[in-house]
């Protein structure tokens, strides 16, 4: 059963209060980079102004900064003229000297903790999370992060969890209302 984000985002503004968000990494991603995806900075912004409740883990931070640390050593094996395939099959043996880890998790956490997103309320993910995360991935063809994220966004009461990631969301729709940021930037400009 596909539950319907719709419904979701109208069943809280119906019932007065504000739905609630959960970002999952690549939004904040794409928040931060909006050349990346325009719709995830625009959904932010949208979900401030509307006083939307948008929560995210801790989890889905570290997952954003690693994604962060991998495109940057990319970037710095694509100067050096490493070959596209050669970049791929090493970009988890990562080899970044220690003062541009800091540098990168200096940029990236302040811009995290700036506008847009500093509304976000950041959430943990504790023992009940992890709890479900086990459930979820011992039952479901869902890969671990991603469970996280599933339980995590459930666990907090989220009325939709918000990814761009069509894998994510094809499999979270089991659990939990999902959509991607223009889905849902969409529904909340015409519910107002």
């Amino acid at each position: 059963m596909v539950l319907d984000y719709e419904q979701a985002i109208r069943k809280a503004l119906g019932e007065g209060r504000p739905p609630r968000l959960y970002l999952d990494a690549n939004v904040i991603l794409d928040a931060l980079r909006p050349e990346r995806r325009q719709a995830s900075l625009e959904l932010v912004r949208e979900s401030h102004a509307q006083r939307c409740e948008c929560v995210s883990s801790y989890f889905a931070a570290i997952e954003a900064l690693d994604k962060e640390q991998e495109n940057a050593w990319a970037r710095q094996k694509i100067r050096s003229k490493h070959k596209f395939e050669w970049i791929v099959r090493r970009r988890r043996l990562r080899d970044l000297k220690p003062q541009t880890l800091t540098r990168i998790a200096n940029e990236f956490f302040g811009q995290l903790l700036g506008a847009p997103l500093s509304a976000v309320t950041w959430v943990t993910v504790d023992k009940d999370v992890w709890e479900d995360t086990i459930s979820l991935a011992a039952t479901t063809n869902v890969n671990a992060p991603d469970c996280i994220h599933i339980a995590t966004a459930m666990a907090y009461e989220c009325d939709v969890l918000v990814t761009d990631d069509q894998g994510l969301l094809g499999l979270a729709q089991e659990h939990i209302a999902a959509t991607d940021s223009e889905h849902v930037l969409k529904t909340l400009q015409e519910a107002h």
